[in-house]
């Protein structure tokens, strides 16, 4: 999946922790979880392509996920709990639009072996065209832009703030 869909589900899981935490900044929170394992994995994989194979190992797995929830179970106060638990959703989100139950060995490391795949070549480029000619990506940008604009109206919205 393409960079702005993942920034838009981010957005969107992140209204629903907002709405269970009543923190705002649970979307900025679940949007950095959403593009956390392409920020990592993809200049990973660009770097060291002959270890790692492609771009979504490390932080394509769920092993990732098991460590920030007993990371954030064991040292995240529980006022925080619930936003850090939003970052790993935010996570989890991300790895299965990616569809990694298809790339077993990569989703379940280290359980079944080494990480495997390839990296395309000319990757930067030619998914950077195909990012900015998909409809679908100016849709999910336009989504993620209504939904940041609506949540900072609500915070500079004193009647709103009356409200909590």
């Amino acid at each position: 999946m393409l960079i702005f869909a993942h920034i838009f589900a981010g957005a969107l899981l992140g209204l629903g922790f907002w709405h269970l935490t009543n923190d705002r900044r649970a979307v900025i929170l679940c949007i950095i979880g959403s593009i956390i394992p392409d920020l990592i994995d993809k200049p990973l994989g660009l770097l060291f392509p002959s270890v790692l194979g492609g771009g979504r190992t490390l932080f394509h797995a769920l092993v990732i996920i098991l460590i920030l929830l007993l990371f954030i179970f064991i040292f995240i106060q529980s006022k925080d709990r619930m936003l850090a638990a939003g970052v790993a959703c935010a996570l989890l989100l991300h790895q299965v639009l990616d569809e990694m139950w298809l790339e077993p060995e990569n989703w379940f490391f280290p359980l079944l072996g080494p990480f495997t795949g390839y990296m395309i070549p000319d990757y930067i480029s030619s998914y950077f065209w195909y990012e900015i000619t998909n409809p679908f990506e100016w849709l999910c940008m336009l989504g993620t832009a209504v939904i940041l604009v609506k949540t900072y109206r609500y915070t500079n919205d004193p009647s709103l703030k009356k409200m909590e």
